[in-house]
């Protein structure tokens, strides 16, 4: 799963999986955003199983509240691309058969269009939309609901990044916290962790956050100046 690239992965939606997970609740949205930034960054997610099912090299994200099941279907890492094929909520645990053969139908025309690339050395069609920054920019989030996320992000990744280093009993002792805190650090949500826990768990881990911040997005000022004169 972890591709071990140091060069961020451009996301590939196919159909309308962008739009459908943008739909999503936001912790859902939250969670899954998250572990395609992981996927971007060439590392593991917190949750996915393999869909052998579907095809070669082909897992799901997945995430569920009260309500449903949250899944998101994707092709792994291919020259530093992550094709998504679908997105979809579910009622229950079994898959239904549609949205295995629209997955299926979708990486089959994912593949055609690779074959294409290799034979003519140019793209002669294109996914529905490409993301070639942070997914979380890309998920319909507010402007002050992005910024939070991705902070959350970055620190909560690398936490997972050393935390792995370690055993779950080393964690134990690392961190102060029982085995089924130190489990669900490893395998939690991030809609569930607050800053404040996560800073804390960096401060045991030996991290030291050098943060730096910058107005790279000043247009959202500019808006809601522009709508306050109104």
């Amino acid at each position: 799963m972890a591709s071990g690239s140091n060069k961020d992965a451009i996301i590939a939606w196919e159909g309308d999986s962008k739009e459908v997970l943008s739909s999503f609740p936001d912790a859902a949205k939250r969670n899954l955003g998250f572990d395609l930034r992981l996927l971007q960054h060439g590392q593991q997610p917190t949750d996915y199983r393999p869909m052998s099912s579907i095809g070669s090299g082909v897992f799901e994200l997945r995430d569920q509240d009260g309500r449903a099941w949250y899944r998101v279907i994707c092709l792994s890492r291919v020259k530093d691309v992550i094709h998504v094929l679908h997105c979809f909520e579910k009622g229950s645990r079994e898959t239904p058969m549609k949205d295995i053969h629209t997955a299926r139908q979708r990486l089959k025309e994912v593949r055609a269009r690779m074959m294409r690339e290799r034979k003519y050395g140019n793209e002669h069609s294109r996914p529905t939309h490409v993301t070639r920054g942070n997914v979380l920019d890309d998920l319909g989030f507010s402007p002050e609901q992005a910024t939070i996320l991705k902070f959350k992000a970055d620190l909560y990744q690398t936490i997972l990044k050393h935390a792995r280093k370690y055993s779950q009993k080393q964690l134990q002792v690392i961190l102060a916290e029982p085995q089924p805190r130190v489990s669900e650090l490893l395998n939690g949500k991030i809609a569930n962790k607050s800053v404040d826990k996560l800073l804390y768990y960096a401060g045991r881990l030996g991290i030291e956050a050098k943060t730096k911040f910058s107005q790279t997005n000043r247009q959202v000022v500019r808006r809601q100046l522009a709508a306050a004169a109104r």
